[in-house]
């Protein structure tokens, strides 16, 4: 795969490593989240050490992804802030499905591919999340992210580790 830096209509890398177990040993976790639009995810051929969350909206076909992806999630909703009539947010299901689909190959793929139609909003707030839970760099100026995506999948881990309370 060509590795390409954020640079506008581009896909955008974010590289690591490992991290520490909770005994000191270095755990080799997900090497790389990469974010893109669906239509530069269709051209990628598929990578077997790779998994693919795809996003699209409601009334989207699925994306006609390559053969050859370790396996894909796809979901489906709309790229908002805040409800709205008629528009379809992430719900905490598609969330805590996300978040089980990551943390069930972390250990054994080298990375993880998550597109939307733009590759600007959606796809940007999952990479920063699993950025953050992985220890991997996101780009700190990057500010095009969906917050209601990224605060619904923090809202899922608050929820398995400690209920219901939402602080």
């Amino acid at each position: 795969m060509t590795r390409r830096k954020g640079e506008p209509g581009e896909s955008r890398w974010i590289d690591c490593c490992a991290v520490a177990d909770g005994f000191g040993r270095k755990t080799i976790v997900v090497k790389q989240v990469l974010f893109a639009s669906q239509a530069e995810a269709e051209k990628l051929a598929g990578l077997s050490d790779w998994i693919v969350i795809s996003i699209t909206g409601p009334a989207d076909p699925p994306a006609a992804l390559k053969e050859g992806w370790g396996d894909i999630l796809r979901l489906s909703f709309d790229d908002i802030d805040f409800a709205q009539d008629d528009m379809r947010p992430i719900s905490a299901e598609d969330a805590t499905r996300l978040v089980q689909f990551v943390r069930k190959y972390a250990d054994t793929v080298d990375g993880v591919l998550v597109h939307c139609l733009a590759g600007i909003s959606r796809s940007a707030a999952v990479a920063k999340f699993i950025a953050e839970k992985y220890q991997l760099p996101f780009p700190d100026a990057y500010a095009s992210y969906n917050r209601l995506v990224y605060r619904t999948l923090n809202q899922v881990l608050w929820r398995e580790s400690y209920g219901d309370d939402i602080q």
